[in-house]
């Protein structure tokens, strides 16, 4: 007789067959990433080609070389790395694509493909484990998976705030878990789970996971504990919960917040918060695809019908199906944005809701709150109930009467006819329909076989309404123009170029070269970068102040020249054009370092930039009265020409990610600019002793030295990290030991 397998083996074994069912899934949709023929194969592009990938190649070329990446050097002039949103270095599954990277020797696109993929079946698989654990049936569980990662908002793969919003089922899971049973490890537990969540992306996409996780946990523990028990029985597994999330987080988010008052987020106003707006008539987008433009939203009309069938017939005692649906009005009204009047609200009054941008990222709540409701319809088919007979009703009433509300008769009908998927969906609908008539009228049990069927036709629906989102495909480059860049000596330490876009995909992070340009109006942009950048628009010539030898003006691979950040007219002007079209040279330009006799103080910072379009670069040195000390100011006033008022260039002996080693020969006492952004956290010694780090030229730093030949190493030291790493490392050692220790003495 054969021994029935162990519980966790079996446990094992079906997470196992749902793993690769939702992989299956995702190959299918996906299948161009995975094409036979090279003709057909094509990557996901926009963000995952033109910033995650190159920032993976970045942090694997670092840490290659032997260091931790606080700084990158090779954009904008150099910028805190630490501050970059969706950086992931301290996200553990960032860690296993880089040691893949590092047993290939390089990072291939393949590997941003798995981190985008595998979030997605990470997501409808964690779903799948939180409806089952509710009581859903396995068919139902399967297509609430489908609905989470397939479908409305999250359709768009390439969406960092996928990677944080994956996690969102298992931090579900967890608040389940400790409600049923409050103890100090589950709470450590839903900590580990918000604070992984926490370490994948943005602070936006952790504010979107904490809106529905944070009432959920009060909603649970008031509906099965009730206040006074919840209260008392809950605080100190919360209080293990909050310690280490923010133990393993703030490493993350601490620098981000930190370099919010001097970016280009720092003065947000309400226009900025209800950008994207979602006009109240596209609400139809949920349910017929194509019929109006804009991104991803459509939902497929099986999984709302299901909803509807959940909020009709909910389980007896059970108020989840409530709460979440809640959750979908909330994110409707806040994705509304100006036309609801909730989100301008909030912002006003509530912490959180003023700091993002794009209101019609809330729609992420409606796809989250539809994905659980899709499980709890099909669980509700299983009981004769006349009220799910009745909820399907008022679900094709309420789509029908908004579409006629939206459009009228005759312009509905045009639309319908022309809407690109519309007609396939139509046919899917009535199929779906067919299928569950027995269930909506008698509450006969869904099957395995009309299981798979209903299955099989909402990935048609999604894969056919979506299919102009699900892509977001470009052709593989293949980067043989990065060869071109020997036609640049010296731009790996003395000169930089700027890079609009011939190379593109960030050269500079991909090949170690210093490239002045990046997408400016990214997140956390120092906002005096922003500055330069305007000012260069009008006349590039305030970039040879930067070091900018070089400006390379071709066509985007995909928007021509339609997206350039510096007109050719505002290139032409301070730039020479080359034999080669698209190369313009500039003979005077800034050193990478130089000393300055004499350095001019000036009272306010906008005077900087406009002395320095009235000088030639390099020729002098403007530095802020705000930034120095009393002694400082004395000390440069003091400063006199003495016979030699030509400024000295110096020399960059090594350049790395974290530091600069320079030499010079001063010839009086002075001022040195290195020709590298200022930020606090750098730390300078010359000759090996201490010295303060200055601000000069309006975004460089400099130090101040006596004459002679001086060795300058300039370190990146942030504060934060030398406090907050070690309590990471310390948070993750806890949670692992803690869990080992639970899990021997369980044995």
């Amino acid at each position: 007789m054969i021994p029935a397998p162990r519980p966790c083996l079996r446990l094992a074994r079906h997470a196992l067959l749902v793993v690769t069912g939702y992989t299956l899934v995702t190959i299918g949709f996906y299948w161009r990433l995975f094409a036979w023929q090279p003709e057909q194969r094509r990557v996901f592009g926009w963000d995952c080609l033109e910033q995650f990938w190159p920032d993976m190649v970045f942090q694997f070329n670092a840490l290659s070389g032997g260091e931790w990446p606080l700084w990158n050097p090779y954009h904008r002039g150099g910028y805190p790395y630490t501050a970059e949103s969706f950086s992931g270095l301290y996200y553990p599954p960032q860690w296993v694509l880089l040691a893949l990277a590092a047993a290939l020797g390089g990072v291939p696109m393949g590997l941003m493909h798995a981190k985008v993929l595998g979030h997605l079946i990470l997501g409808a698989a964690l779903l799948y484990g939180y409806a089952r654990s509710r009581g859903a049936p396995a068919v139902g569980a399967f297509l609430g998976g489908v609905v989470f990662s397939f479908s409305g908002y999250m359709a768009f793969a390439k969406d960092l705030a996928l990677w944080s919003w994956s996690w969102l089922p298992l931090c579900l899971l967890c608040i389940d878990r400790l409600v049923a049973r409050p103890e100090p490890f589950r709470g450590a537990l839903l900590g580990a789970a918000v604070g992984i969540a926490a370490l994948a992306s943005p602070p936006v996409a952790l504010f979107y996971l904490l809106l529905v996780s944070g009432p959920y946990l009060v909603f649970r523990a008031v509906d099965t504990l009730g206040v006074r028990r919840a209260v008392r029985t809950l605080a100190l597994p919360l209080l293990c919960a909050a310690l280490l999330a923010l133990g393993l987080s703030l490493v993350h988010y601490a620098p981000q917040f930190a370099i919010i008052p001097v970016s280009d987020r720092g003065d947000r106003s309400l226009d900025y918060v209800l950008l994207g707006s979602l006009p109240p008539h596209h609400l139809v987008r949920l349910f017929v695809p194509g019929l109006l433009h804009g991104g991803a939203m459509y939902m497929g009309l099986l999984p709302l019908l299901l909803c509807a069938v959940a909020l009709a017939a909910p389980p007896a005692g059970d108020r989840t199906p409530f709460f979440f649906g809640g959750v979908a009005l909330l994110g409707l009204l806040l994705a509304f944005g100006q036309h609801a009047g909730l989100l301008e609200r909030a912002a006003s009054f509530l912490p959180g809701f003023g700091l993002f941008r794009m209101a019609e990222r809330y729609l992420m709540l409606v796809g989250a709150a539809g994905a659980v409701l899709c499980a709890y319809g099909t669980m509700a088919l299983a009981r004769p109930h006349r009220g799910i007979f009745f909820g399907a009703v008022g679900y094709l009433a309420l789509l029908f009467g908004g579409l006629l509300l939206s459009f009228g008769p005759r312009p509905l009908a045009q639309r319908l006819v022309s809407a690109d998927g519309v007609a396939l969906s139509l046919v899917f609908a009535a199929a779906t329909l067919v299928l569950l008539g027995p269930s909506l009228w008698s509450g006969r049990a869904v099957g395995p076989l009309r299981g798979a069927c209903l299955i099989g036709l909402v990935l048609l629906d999604l894969w056919s309404g979506q299919k102009n989102f699900l892509s977001i495909y470009e052709l593989p480059r293949d980067h043989h123009r990065d060869a071109e860049l020997r036609r640049f000596p010296g731009v790996r330490d003395h000169w930089r170029l700027y890079d609009e876009y011939y190379f593109e995909q960030r050269v500079g992070a991909r090949r170690g070269v210093r490239d002045f340009y990046d997408y400016y109006i990214a997140p956390l942009t120092l906002q005096r970068y922003v500055d330069v950048m305007e000012r260069a628009r009008r006349d590039a010539s305030i970039l040879r102040h930067y070091n900018v030898r070089w400006m390379l003006h071709g066509p985007h691979h995909r928007k021509g020249l339609s997206i350039h950040t510096i007109p050719t007219s505002a290139v032409r002007a301070g730039y020479q054009q080359t034999e080669v079209s698209w190369i313009y040279e500039a003979k005077e330009v800034a050193p990478a370092l130089v000393h300055y006799p004499v350095a001019r103080i000036v009272s306010q910072p906008q005077q900087v930039l406009d002395l320095l379009s009235a000088t030639v670069p390099g020729s002098q040195a403007f530095v802020e009265a705000a930034d120095l000390t009393e002694q400082e100011r004395v000390r440069l006033a003091a400063m006199k020409p003495q016979g030699h008022t030509a400024p000295t260039p110096g020399r960059v002996v090594r350049l790395r990610v974290n530091s600069v080693l320079s030499e010079i020969d001063a010839p009086t006492e002075g001022l040195v600019v290195s020709n590298e952004v200022y930020y606090p956290g750098w730390e300078a010694t010359v000759d090996g002793q201490p010295a303060r780090v200055l601000r000069a030229n309006y975004l460089l730093r400099a130090v101040l030295v006596g004459p002679g030949h001086h060795v300058i190493e300039w370190r990146f030291r942030p504060r934060s990290f030398l406090i907050l790493f070690p309590l990471y490392l310390l948070s993750l050692a806890v949670l692992l030991v803690w869990g080992t220790v639970r899990t021997v003495r369980g044995r």
